[in-house]
């Protein structure tokens, strides 16, 4: 598995590649599960969302990366729920997970142009529409999300 100062590299890495199409302030952290539940139970979309889902419990959540907005946007990166999502990937996939991931993350800051309204159908709605843009721009690293989410799910 990598590091967290591997996988904030990363992130900073492919937040510095979008910032040749796209102005957003962002920085990043990796955090743990306790750190990564707290910046979830601060975020109101977030815990609507996971109301609405089947998720009974918090630490279940398969979501490695929260968006969180202020004077920057922040994106904290979970370590541990990388560390499940990630398992059995090649160090080179790993990060291309982290890169595509953050980029992913990126293209639903830039789309966050409107409020978005607190319920799932909306979180869905954005998150197929930056998932769309993120393909277009960036085809090898869509692939490695898939895959993730594929693998995952076996689980």
């Amino acid at each position: 598995m990598l590091t967290d100062k591997e996988i904030f590299k990363l992130a900073n890495d492919a937040y510095n590649d979008f910032l040749a199409n796209f102005l957003v302030e962002c920085q990043f952290e990796v955090v743990s599960l306790n750190k990564f539940l707290l910046i979830l139970e601060k975020n109101l979309y977030l815990q609507e969302i996971f109301k609405e889902s089947s998720l009974k419990n918090p630490k279940d959540i398969s979501l490695p990366v929260l968006v969180t907005s202020g004077e920057k946007y922040k994106l904290s990166f979970c370590s541990s729920i990388l560390g499940k999502i990630l398992k059995g990937f090649s160090k080179e996939k790993q990060r291309m997970f982290i890169s595509a991931i953050t980029l992913h993350e990126l293209y639903h800051i830039v789309n966050q142009v409107e409020r978005r309204e607190l319920n799932l159908f909306s979180f869905l709605k954005s998150n197929k529409r930056a998932y769309q843009e993120f393909k277009e721009d960036y085809k090898e690293l869509a692939r490695i999300l898939e895959e993730a989410k594929r693998r995952f799910k076996k689980k």
